[in-house]
């Protein structure tokens, strides 16, 4: 599944807008692990198209991992880097931990987000809160969309019964949730997915239904600042979280 892709155009369609978005991808990007990433352009940002899915800092250092509950609560305390994968024996069409990591990428606590050994490949970054502003003010000002929908612009399109239809709708990993309102239209190539996230007790919850993603921004001592998307809302929501909480993690770039 990790094949590189080289000098691909992808056109993507702009269902609200009846345009065409342009992305060119010279090369796909690759984790130290070899996960290979999609690549889209978004004004002057380059963002992985993907989660992110690697097990090691780039110096070769394994993330510590497979953490039981405990394990996991006392990150909290000795501020360690783990990683978690939501447990695919809970997820109905999903076969093996290798297939969830592959669907949704993998969680992070906010200690392996920012320590010095580095978790995004060589010249690509954890986004700071400024970065998603960036992002956000990007295309609000040059697509005219409104806070309400900014989150649904950026989902993937796939969805239970999407009533964008085809290859959209879909019961199939990876996908959001129904809502009756709200779906995704994927306008930039972003397709942002619904990981869920791994609470400080150690419990995984709203794969399927929330996608939360880190910022390498602070907030407090024990906070930082995190990016959410909901399947049952259009907005694009900025907030803070407890540092050992396991979110997603986009890495980004500005363009080269």
């Amino acid at each position: 599944m990790n094949q590189v892709i080289n000098k691909v155009l992808i056109l993507i369609v702009f269902f609200s807008f009846n345009q065409i978005l342009l992305i060119s991808q010279d090369n796909t990007l690759k984790d130290i692990d070899g996960n290979s990433y999609p690549i889209v352009f978004i004004g002057d940002q380059e963002w992985m198209a993907q989660n992110l899915k690697t097990t090691r800092y780039n110096d070769g250092t394994l993330i510590a991992g497979g953490l039981e509950d405990y394990d996991w609560r006392i990150t909290s305390e000795t501020r360690i880097g783990a990683i978690a994968v939501y447990p695919y024996k809970k997820i109905e069409g999903i076969d093996s931990e290798i297939e969830m990591i592959e669907t949704y990428g993998i969680l992070y606590n906010w200690h392996a987000v920012i320590d010095d050994r580095g978790l995004c490949p060589e010249g690509w970054r954890i986004p700071s809160e400024e970065d998603w502003q960036v992002l956000s003010d990007y295309l609000q000002e040059k697509y005219y969309i409104i806070d309400d929908t900014l989150g649904n612009t950026l989902k993937s399109c796939r969805q239970i019964d999407s009533p964008l239809k085809g290859l959209c709708s879909t019961s199939k990993h990876p996908r959001w949730n129904f809502d009756e309102t709200h779906y995704g239209t994927d306008n930039f190539g972003f397709s942002a997915l619904p990981a869920g996230f791994r609470g400080i007790s150690g419990t995984y919850r709203v794969i399927g239904e929330d996608g939360y993603w880190w910022t390498s921004s602070e907030h407090a001592l024990d906070h930082a600042t995190y990016i959410a998307i909901f399947y049952d809302s259009g907005i694009l929501l900025t907030n803070h979280r407890h540092k050992s909480i396991g979110l997603s993690v986009r890495c980004m770039r500005d363009k080269q």
